[in-house]
């Protein structure tokens, strides 16, 4: 018996003329899991040229630098210390924005808190609150 292939199905999946459940073309869906990884693997070196292009435009270092810096850093944010693995888009690169320099790398969290006014601002105002209350 051969088997009834659906339209389009580049995993190999049909379904068996007698039971009617749905079985593999083992061939079709090897073929299918290896076009898939290349193209992971493709994508993946996108995303690190992609990577390693916007941390040269936005603060002048490679992603070589960034990753020395993370080691540096345990692989944690420089403030909570969570690990980088615990956020869905890792470390971002915390520097001041007057000069230009880089301070740390800093969870998304933790840089917003930073970044949402003057940093210095920031600890100020949230000393003199808690001290309120």
């Amino acid at each position: 018996m051969s088997p009834k292939n659906h339209k389009n199905d580049k995993y190999g999946e049909y379904e068996h003329q007698i039971s009617g459940k749905k079985c593999y073309d083992s061939k079709k869906s090897k073929k299918a899991r290896d076009d898939t990884n290349k193209q992971n693997r493709l994508s993946q070196s996108r995303k690190t040229a992609r990577k390693n292009n916007q941390l040269k435009l936005k603060y002048g270092i490679t992603l070589e630098i960034y990753d020395r810096m993370l080691a540096g850093q345990n692989g944690c944010c420089a403030i909570c210390g969570k690990h980088h693995t615990e956020f869905r888009w890792g470390l971002c690169v915390d520097h001041d924005h007057d000069t230009g320099n880089i301070r740390g790398l800093l969870c998304t969290g933790c840089n917003a808190r930073l970044g949402g006014s003057s940093g210095e601002l920031f600890i100020k105002r949230a000393a003199i609150y808690l001290k309120r209350s």
